[in-house]
């Protein structure tokens, strides 16, 4: 799942709190255009695989929802994406 953080209904954060709170084993890339250290750590504290800057261009996304649909459970991204 591609989640950005600004969602015109909400926050991305208060659905992966939804998802860490029902413990849904969901592959959650985060986008962002805001990108700090607090927020990478909340997002990798709820679940997310990687959290990518979308100012930055969407090819490291693309790569990221590749590797999570290509099958490995332990957050396959953490040598591409170090949160």
């Amino acid at each position: 799942m591609t989640l950005d953080i600004s969602l015109p209904d909400g926050s991305g954060i208060e659905v992966l709190k939804h998802i860490h709170k029902h413990g849904w084993n969901v592959f959650v890339v985060v986008l962002t255009g805001n990108l700090y250290e607090a927020l990478q750590a909340k997002c990798q504290q709820l679940g997310a695989a990687a959290v990518l800057d979308k100012l930055n261009g969407l090819a490291p996304a693309v790569e990221a929802l590749l590797a999570g649909r290509l099958g490995s459970s332990e957050k396959p991204l953490e040598k591409y994406f170090p949160l």
